[in-house]
């Protein structure tokens, strides 16, 4: 069965069985943090499906907190929704710990970033739209799930204007990787394995 456009329904169990809870997208206002505590999936939910609208994306997210957003500090492990699909939380390791979420109008014509916590691209991942974010400003991801975690980043359909650097101090300098840009064809995924090369 085709999930609502503008829902997403959590699912118990890895294969979209069991307990459900759906998320109207509707009833919640943009760009804030919405708790699920009490629901049968807080903390439970090991499986989703989605059906947004274009250029709408949602962050399910570990914790229930209350950064500037599109900052990511304090909110634990998320996962980013765009489009329609399904998959198994356990993908990205947050599988049994979703608490919150949010949702907002994004132009995802400007690319993203995906950081990995393991090599080629897999568990723990945390996404960057580009357009939520400023230009020429160092971001410090300190309170970040993926801090000091990080070992491998993809990114698709950057604006061939942008270069994006990965620094290890939280101004920026020291151990960097400052190479994150298009150069394949749109439409398609770029990224570096392993970042342990750089430091």
């Amino acid at each position: 069965m085709a999930t609502p456009l503008n829902q997403i329904i959590l699912y118990e169990h890895a294969d979209f069985t069991g307990k459900t809870y759906t998320i109207e997208l509707d009833k919640f206002r943009p760009g804030t943090v919405h708790s699920i505590s009490g629901t049968s999936l807080q903390n439970n939910a090991s499986a989703v499906r989605w059906n947004l609208p274009p250029n709408r994306a949602v962050t399910l997210c570990e914790h229930y907190s209350g950064p500037k957003l599109p900052d990511l500090s304090g909110l634990g492990r998320t996962f980013d929704l765009v489009g329609s699909g399904e998959t198994h939380l356990g993908i990205a390791d947050i599988n049994d710990c979703l608490s919150a979420f949010f949702w907002r109008d994004v132009d995802l014509s400007r690319g993203h970033i995906i950081f990995y916590k393991d090599g080629d691209y897999r568990n723990i991942r945390q996404t960057v739209f580009i357009a939520e974010w400023p230009a020429n400003t160092a971001i410090n991801i300190s309170d970040w799930a993926i801090q000091d975690r990080m070992s491998s980043v993809r990114w698709m359909n950057l604006d061939p204007r942008i270069i994006i650097g990965l620094y290890d101090g939280t101004s920026g300098g020291g151990a960097s990787y400052t190479n994150i840009m298009r150069r394949g064809p749109e439409n398609t995924y770029e990224g570096v394995g392993s970042l342990a090369q750089f430091g």
